[in-house]
């Protein structure tokens, strides 16, 4: 009896020893993917520029005294208002006299089209007395070059009224940038002259910004993209991303944007070999050009 109840000690001992190594295992595999999954998890953070969506540097398209400006360094210029207004007389001068040249022309227009129609009946009368041998050639030919250059006359008249009309149109079209407007309202940053100056065609006016979004650069490590790939959800074409903002006072804003400008290279191993703007709504209490911290969730299986 003794015997047979060591026998079934010892081999229920055997079998638990393979049962233990599984359950240590087990519990080692478990472990391992728990930790590698926390890693994957874990955010990273990127540092950047807080930044106006578009920064536009204005430049004069016509040359000359600036009479007002539209608005104050640090205000809002409304859309449809005139950044600066430069003073023009000289262009409705030139423009006058291009109209009343213009209306010259289609005066003289008039009177030579009724000329041609005149001349021509008269080349066609003169055939047909010709054919009955009532008059000579050369009074035939006469009539003949007369029809021809009172239509050459005219077509000169057409194309002087096009060089008019055109010089006209490159005219008001200066007197139009001359008092330059946006469709948008800009925040005025910096303006570059001042009232009753003077300035040349491509000198600076003003900076202005589109503060109505921010944007912030991020340049990434191939791994770090892909792992936040994850976070883009497709709406209306574009690329949106999740990620939390952290200014100087290590205030946490929890923010959606889209992505702009996306710059990949997949056959690049470098550091920052990706990149993109990230375009988002703007944040009260930041200013712009604040280094701000941008915090990222990669998703797990990235």
């Amino acid at each position: 009896m003794e015997k047979a109840s060591e026998r079934r000690h010892r081999g229920a001992f055997i079998i638990t020893i393979p049962w233990l190594l599984y359950c240590c295992i087990l519990l080692t595999v478990n472990a391992l993917a728990d930790k590698g999954s926390s890693k994957a998890l874990t955010p990273f953070t990127v540092s950047s520029i807080y930044s106006p969506c578009r920064v536009y540097e204005i430049k004069a398209e016509v040359g000359g005294r600036i009479i007002t400006k539209g608005v104050r360094e640090g205000q809002i210029l409304s859309a449809g208002t005139p950044l600066v207004r430069i003073d023009v007389s000289s262009l409705v001068s030139q423009a006058k006299e291009q109209m009343d040249i213009l209306s010259d022309l289609s005066s003289e227009e008039r009177v030579l089209k009724e000329m041609v129609e005149l001349r021509q009946k008269k080349y066609h009368r003169y055939m047909d007395l010709f054919k009955k041998k009532k008059i000579a050639a050369q009074t035939l030919e006469d009539a003949r070059i007369e029809f021809l250059n009172t239509r050459l006359s005219l077509i000169q008249n057409h194309k002087q009224q096009a060089e008019v009309r055109s010089n006209l149109l490159v005219i008001k079209d200066k007197i139009k940038k001359a008092a330059p407007v946006f469709s948008l309202p800009l925040y005025c940053a910096t303006y570059y002259v001042e009232a009753f100056e003077s300035v040349l065609p491509g000198e600076r006016l003003a900076r202005l910004m589109d503060i109505s979004r921010a944007r912030v650069h991020i340049d990434l490590s191939p791994k770090k993209f892909k792992a936040i790939l994850g976070t883009y959800k497709g709406k209306k074409g574009k690329r949106e991303v999740d990620f939390v903002l952290i200014d100087h006072a290590s205030t946490r804003h929890l923010l959606s944007g889209y992505i702009e400008k996306l710059r990949t290279n997949p056959d690049s191993d470098y550091l920052y070999s990706y990149g993109f703007d990230l375009v988002f709504p703007p944040v009260d209490g930041l200013l712009w050009g604040e280094v701000v911290t941008v915090e990222f969730q990669p998703v797990s299986g990235r």
